[in-house]
């Protein structure tokens, strides 16, 4: 009986094909579209949560809101600050902050709101406001403290979560104490390129 050679008898292993799952947005957003809501309060964000619950890359509340918010979705984040979907567009993709200079306008536009809806005596509108003031700088939080960021923007994210905290603070002297702060030695320092000193 003839016999194979060894090297004949070792079959290289089939190929593994990678499972692919879908994302954590894509799973936050067929969550939401089983609801059929174009508008989300606080119990629906909560309800996403609990039928996400086993995902643990799915780390709070805040998260799915911000993929709700980014997808389009409205969101009423407590009973007061509800404006029953009025002011919408004025809060459509209002947190976008990938830069400093993103981040500067995203206040500047919190700031004008803020004194508009105040003059108006739109309570839950001034609410909603300063609720979103606190997402911003939550997210900002989280992607400061994500090791898996890149440094320079990691920093840029600690910049700015400072940034947000005193707007919740002291929103009308917000744009002096930012003038300051960017003419500082320290942030010149840390964030002005050689362009941008010229």
């Amino acid at each position: 009986m003839k016999r194979k050679s060894p090297a004949a008898a070792r079959t290289p292993p089939a190929p593994r094909v990678p499972v692919s799952r879908p994302s954590k947005k894509s799973r936050i957003l067929a969550e939401a579209a089983a609801f059929g809501f174009s508008r989300f309060g606080p119990a629906d964000i909560s309800e996403i949560r609990r039928r996400l619950a086993a995902d643990s890359t799915i780390a709070s509340e805040e998260s799915i809101a911000a993929v709700l918010e980014d997808a389009g979705h409205s969101l009423a984040r407590s009973a007061r600050s509800d404006t029953g979907g009025r002011f919408d567009d004025e809060f459509r993709h209002l947190l976008r902050f990938a830069t400093l200079a993103e981040a500067e306008r995203c206040l500047a536009r919190l700031g004008i709101l803020l004194g508009r809806f105040r003059s108006a005596g739109e309570h839950a509108a001034v609410e909603r406001v300063i609720e979103t003031a606190r997402l911003g700088r939550q997210r900002a939080e989280r992607i400061a403290r994500n090791l898996s960021v890149a440094a320079p923007k990691r920093a840029e994210k600690t910049e700015i979560a400072q940034w947000f905290r005193v707007w919740l603070e002291l929103p009308e002297a917000f744009a002096g104490w930012l003038e300051l702060r960017k003419e500082s030695a320290e942030f010149r320092e840390r964030f002005e390129t050689t362009e941008d000193r010229r």
